[in-house]
């Protein structure tokens, strides 16, 4: 994945804000609304509760299915763990200034 490059100042100035959105994408829009970095990195966090979002809607309907929901149970908690250790693991990548976008859902912009 190539590195998305941003002005400098707004690294600088926004960093901290900015990499808070992989984990709870709100605080960006919030504390740095014209920020493009900020606005960059709460795009793929709202991405990432999306992706969060849709398992749990797929794992509903099966919740009461004894053995079936119980096995879905354990696959979506592990794909959730997983969203949260791809959050966290972009999220320092992104205080290090090497900005990237997540593999496979990161290409969507909701955030322009």
């Amino acid at each position: 994945m190539p590195k998305t490059i941003f002005d400098d100042g707004d690294y600088t100035a926004n960093r901290i804000v900015g990499s808070l959105g992989y984990l709870f994408f709100f605080i960006p829009l919030f504390a740095a609304p014209k920020s493009a970095f900020g606005k960059f990195c709460a795009n793929q966090g709202l991405l990432l509760f999306l992706g969060h979002v849709a398992l749990t809607i797929v794992w509903w309907p099966f919740s009461y299915i004894p053995f079936l929901g119980m096995l879905m149970s354990i696959l979506i908690n592990i794909a959730r763990v997983l969203f949260g250790i791809i959050g966290i693991y972009y999220m320092a990548l992104a205080l290090q200034n090497d900005v990237r976008e997540i593999p496979y859902i990161g290409q969507y912009k909701i955030f322009k």
